[in-house]
């Protein structure tokens, strides 16, 4: 569920803000987007507070509750219901905050944020934006996932020799130690099903991460110019049912350096490209997926073939 939109926001939080309930001194405020450069006057090292009433479905009951924040500058302590949650140093990763214990499906709760903008922030984020860009820079996230679900899924490409055959390597762990079988299937830039030799790996309670390798007959390579995507889909089985099933756009390609030449699938690649930052007239280094999608249609049409994400992490918007 998208929690971005209105929210309140103050420069001057009590003492202890998160216990807070009246709405004076507050004001409105877009999440995501730089205080900054929605008329409020920031200072590094001070902290200021977001509030925002969240509904819990009830379809929620049962399930494990986050939030998760895609990006806040650059230091951050969350509240739920005055009750602390955790605290974030960083800016530009999500991160997520388990608030199972603290909410009730079918329930409304208050989450506060403070927010600081630290002088010492290892990034440098404001220094290069050379003004205080502390606040909720990309957006938030309220979800629910299965007791058990895939923490992680990493997934590398491998060709032969010849770049004719490939392996999809996989590694996966889940969230906790249980029973359960992660079964993958792989589908072509058209939809076809692609059959696999190996398709499935085992978790159990002493061994919650596992790999795989995935043996893939003459695969259709990724490249700049032929930007083909495959999908791999992964079904999360517990007691013969699946419990959670994720997605992924892998392509099949290679990069390696060589001396002073870069190969992509054995082929050398001359780089024509530039540095990008996220950069909006009014939201500063707030942008939208739409925002996102234009620079890179707007990089395509001036011929560029890569981009420099200097010098943070782009947005998962920005890498789709």
């Amino acid at each position: 569920i998208n929690l971005n939109g209105t929210w309140q926001f103050t420069t001057k939080p009590a003492g202890e803000f998160w216990k807070e309930t009246s709405s004076t001194g507050w004001k409105a405020i877009h999440v995501p987007g730089e205080p900054m450069m929605q008329g409020f006057v920031l200072k590094h090292d001070v902290e200021y507070a977001y509030r925002k009433l969240i509904h819990i479905p009830r379809d929620f009951a049962g399930k494990r509750i986050f939030l998760r924040f895609n990006g806040v500058y650059s230091y951050a302590r969350v509240w739920i219901n005055a009750q602390f949650v955790r605290e974030h140093h960083g800016g530009f990763t999500s991160w997520d905050c388990d608030i199972t214990s603290l909410v009730e499906a079918g329930h409304t709760a208050t989450l506060t944020v403070g927010v600081t903008d630290r002088l010492d922030e290892i990034s440098f984020g404001s220094g290069y934006a050379h003004h205080p860009i502390g606040g909720m820079l990309r957006g938030v996230e309220l979800l629910a996932l299965p007791e058990y679900h895939i923490r992680s899924l990493y997934t590398t490409v491998h060709f032969d020799s010849q770049y004719r055959n490939a392996v999809i390597s996989i590694r996966s762990n889940l969230n906790k130690p249980a029973a359960a079988i992660l079964e993958f299937s792989l589908y072509d830039p058209s939809g076809q099903q692609v059959a696999l030799k190996a398709s499935a790996i085992s978790f159990s309670e002493a061994q919650p991460t596992a790999s795989l390798d995935i043996p893939v007959d003459s695969p259709l390579p990724w490249d700049a110019e032929h930007p083909r995507l495959y999908t791999l889909k992964a079904r999360l089985i517990q007691q013969g049912s699946a419990t959670e099933v994720i997605s992924q756009r892998i392509g099949f390609r290679e990069v390696r350096v060589q001396g002073n030449k870069l190969y992509v699938n054995g082929m050398p690649v001359k780089l024509r490209g530039a540095c990008r930052h996220d950069i909006h007239p009014t939201q500063g280094r707030s942008t939208t997926r739409e925002q996102d999608k234009l620079d890179v249609l707007l990089a395509k049409e001036a011929n560029f073939n890569f981009i420099r994400t200097s010098h943070y992490p782009p947005s998962k918007e920005f890498l789709e």
